[in-house]
């Protein structure tokens, strides 16, 4: 669609043939689901990674460890994470920073993207030995990211692959990049910051897409409301329209009035009152109207329409 929008834009197509299509429901038809790893599970597989000895396309264990640990703080997408040079990086700065050029990100605009300053600690001493002008993390495995991930699940015992509620859900390296924002989200940060690390266009993407809250998640959000006290339960008031029986009585229960405090020298005289007003209306409610002839001839006491 994005490529027949632009045929649009450029005066390429006189019409967008796709203008009359319906969007389907993407949560009947998810192809690839990512999740994101708890806290626990994370922290064992970056320490597998670094411990591990197996290499797997020019990489081994410590430098996909040193790989993982940027993806995660910055959102960086794999492409742009295997095309990082140790110039990029701006470790002494206040706050330190990674900067990724225009040609390198998604959207062509470039990114000047903060660190956290543990990492940016963690980065100093292993970029120190890098050569600058060439890639810190070399050779092909950018293009196969997701099957070095794998090396390091599996021999961290988490799987690849869990069972979700729209399908199986998948923890490649591009869900690292979700894991980021939701550990945003989880800090409190609010919309627009976490729009911003993302480099997103619109909030929505950020939230509905690469924002995956557990109900652990939920209930701990639910736990911060206020305590709501237990008062009194308060009964309902009858809502029920009031019809008028034969003798102007209401239908309903009569609801308890105040009567006036006793010994006020008023009481006798707002009794009084209140009588006199009860029965005219009873007598309005029962009493024809002067000069009226009801149109039915049933109220006419009429056998048939005819009048016989």
């Amino acid at each position: 669609m994005q490529f027949v929008r632009w045929l649009r834009q450029n005066g390429r197509l006189d019409r967008d043939p796709l203008a009359g299509l319906k969007g389907g429901n993407v949560r009947t038809d998810r192809r690839h689901i990512r999740r994101t790893l708890p806290a626990d599970q994370l922290a064992k597989l970056l320490d597998t990674a670094r411990g591990s000895q197996q290499m797997f396309r020019g990489l081994g264990g410590d430098t996909r460890y040193h790989a993982d640990i940027v993806a995660l703080a910055t959102g960086f997408r794999l492409e742009e994470v295997a095309g990082l040079c140790p110039e990029d990086f701006d470790l002494t700065a206040d706050p330190p920073t990674v900067r990724l050029a225009a040609v390198d990100t998604k959207n062509r605009q470039g990114a000047n993207q903060p660190l956290p300053q543990p990492t940016a600690d963690l980065l100093a001493s292993y970029l120190g030995s890098k050569p600058v002008g060439q890639p810190i993390w070399p050779g092909t495995w950018g293009t196969r990211g997701t099957d070095t991930l794998k090396l390091d699940l599996k021999a961290a015992g988490i799987p690849y692959s869990v069972q979700g509620p729209d399908g199986p859900e998948f923890f490649d390296f591009h869900a690292q990049r979700a894991t980021d924002i939701t550990m945003l989200v989880q800090s409190g940060v609010t919309v627009k910051e976490a729009q911003v690390l993302a480099r997103h266009s619109d909030p929505r993407l950020t939230l509905n897409v690469y924002t995956k809250l557990q109900m652990g998640d939920l209930a701990a959000a639910a736990d911060r409301l206020p305590n709501l006290p237990a008062g009194p339960t308060r009964q309902p008031a009858d809502l029920r329209p009031r019809r008028l029986l034969p003798g102007g009585v209401s239908d309903l229960p009569r609801q308890p009035t105040r009567s006036p405090a006793a010994g006020s020298p008023l009481t006798p005289r707002l009794i009084a009152t209140a009588n006199r007003r009860r029965r005219l209306t009873k007598v309005r409610a029962t009493a024809p109207r002067a000069g009226h002839r009801p149109k039915c001839w049933k109220c006419r006491g009429l056998t048939t329409p005819d009048g016989y």
